[in-house]
C-alpha cells in the first residue's frame, strides 16, 4: 500500500518511512511532532530516550 494522496506533498518529500494503521487506515511518519514530544519527554524524565538508529529516528535532524 502507498501513502500517495493521503499524505501532504511536503511530508512525502521529507519523510523516508511511512506506516499505516491496519485498523483505521491512517498514515503515520516521524516528523516534527515526534521530535518535540521526544524532547519534552527527555526533559521530564531527566535522561535521554533510547531511540532506534537510522534515518527515521525522531532525533535525526533530517526527519523533522
Amino acid at each position: 500500500m502507498e501513502a500517495g494522496g493521503e499524505v501532504p506533498g511536503p511530508v512525502r518529500r521529507r519523510a523516508t518511512v511511512f506506516r499505516s494503521c491496519p485498523a483505521c487506515g491512517k498514515w503515520y511518519w516521524n516528523g516534527s511532532h515526534v521530535a518535540r514530544v521526544s524532547e519534552w519527554l527527555e526533559a521530564a524524565l531527566g535522561r535521554p530516550l533510547a531511540a532506534p538508529d537510522g534515518p527515521d529516528s525522531p532525533t535525526d535532524p533530517a526527519s523533522g
